[in-house]
């Protein structure tokens, strides 16, 4: 079991370039390539709090045709997945850095 947090800006090398709330962001495609590399299924999970105590875990279906072969479209596939739910559950979401600092392309 892995625990990848997508949202966060990634500068290092071999980071892709895919939309995410409609503007293009440098990206980890860690998720592919570990799939890839270990054949395991990926199952995108959401936690939501319901209140101060307690949590509800959602988790999706695992995806088919993961890893594709295509890096980028992989990760542009899963941030639509993140992005549907941060639209679904907007006060679910904390952001606090720019991610979308696109410098030193």
């Amino acid at each position: 079991s892995m625990t990848f947090l997508p949202d966060q800006r990634y500068r290092a090398k071999g980071h892709v370039v895919v939309p995410f709330f409609n503007h293009d962001t440098k990206s980890n495609p860690a998720t592919s390539k570990i799939a890839k590399l270990t054949q395991c299924a990926v199952v995108p999970t959401f936690t939501r709090r319901l209140n101060h105590f307690q949590y509800q875990v959602e988790f999706l279906p695992p995806l088919d045709n993961f890893p594709s072969g295509d890096d980028i479209a992989d990760t542009k596939r899963l941030h639509q997945l993140y992005e549907t739910e941060i639209r679904n559950n907007p006060a679910q979401y904390l952001w606090v850095h720019n991610r979308w600092d696109l410098k030193q392309y």
